[in-house]
């Protein structure tokens, strides 16, 4: 079969780029880079319907249209519905309909303080968890001890338009990554907060472990996944000091190539069996 992978990625020498590219090629398969900055829509027209399997490294807004752009009845990718592209708050709001624990999460906010009063207290009190959509590596992500900081940070975002939700802070200094593949945990790690920061996978070279984690956390993971109609995504779950789940986070495109580089488990070449036996039904 003549196979070609598309993938939409920015850098062509990103880790994640590199390894699908390097398992295409063992498997005998053209990879086809599509760069975000340079695609012309009516150039690939014809791509549209045909044969291929379509994934995106990317997360621009832009790099989303084109993955919806070349979602044509011939593109084999992981998603059980076609075109259902994430958003970080309808996500939210899957997971928990679905009974995946969640932090408590206020989906917005409002700048009354009688209201916010009440919001806070519904999470739990001070601290609280600001987290603003579309950022990744803990950036927008900030915890909150009062009032006084809340809200003229609430009146920045407002001015600035920016997508924000609160949630209640789950205090531990720990959190795992798993790689769910169909209806398995392929691969998984473990973050660990640098000293003076609360959050785990903050900045470009954060402290990470290899880890196995439980059947209950694996099967949490997996849960999630299924949720949102996905075959495949990297799972953030939270597990706090009396061992209490909460999922925070559900990615599709996920950087597996940071668990892959640490475990030296073949999740490219996983992904790309999962894709190809998908492709042969």
């Amino acid at each position: 079969m003549n196979i070609k992978f598309y993938c939409i990625t920015r850098w062509q020498s990103t880790p994640s780029t590199s390894l699908l590219k390097e398992a295409c090629k063992k498997k005998e398969i053209q990879f086809v880079t599509i760069d975000p900055k340079n695609f012309c829509f009516s150039d690939h027209i014809k791509d549209i319907d045909a044969p291929k399997i379509l994934y995106r490294v990317t997360k621009s807004e832009k790099a989303t249209t084109i993955e919806k752009y070349l979602t044509g009845k011939n593109t084999i990718n992981f998603y059980k519905e076609q075109l259902k592209i994430y958003q970080h708050l309808g996500q939210t709001l899957v997971l928990q309909r679905a009974n995946v624990p969640i932090p408590k999460t206020i989906f917005g906010f409002s700048l009354d303080k009688m209201i916010l009063e009440k919001e806070i207290k519904y999470l739990g009190g001070f601290p609280i968890i600001l987290k603003t959509m579309g950022q990744s590596h803990g950036v927008g992500v900030i915890k909150i001890e009062s009032f006084a900081t809340l809200l003229p940070l609430l009146d920045f975002m407002n001015q600035k338009n920016h997508q924000t939700f609160l949630r209640e802070y789950i205090n531990t200094n720990r959190s795992a990554r798993l790689i769910v593949l169909g209806n398995k945990v392929i691969d998984s790690i473990e973050y660990i907060a640098k000293k003076d920061d609360f959050r785990s996978n903050a900045g470009s070279e954060p402290i990470v472990n290899k880890r196995i984690f439980s059947k209950n956390i694996e099967e949490t993971a997996i849960k999630a996944v299924k949720a949102l109609g996905w075959d495949f995504g990297g799972v953030d779950i939270l597990i706090d000091q009396k061992q209490k789940l909460y999922v925070t986070e559900v990615n599709l495109p996920c950087n597996f190539s940071r668990s892959q580089l640490i475990t030296k488990t073949d999740i490219a070449g996983k992904m790309l069996d999962y894709l190809i036996k998908k492709m042969k039904k």
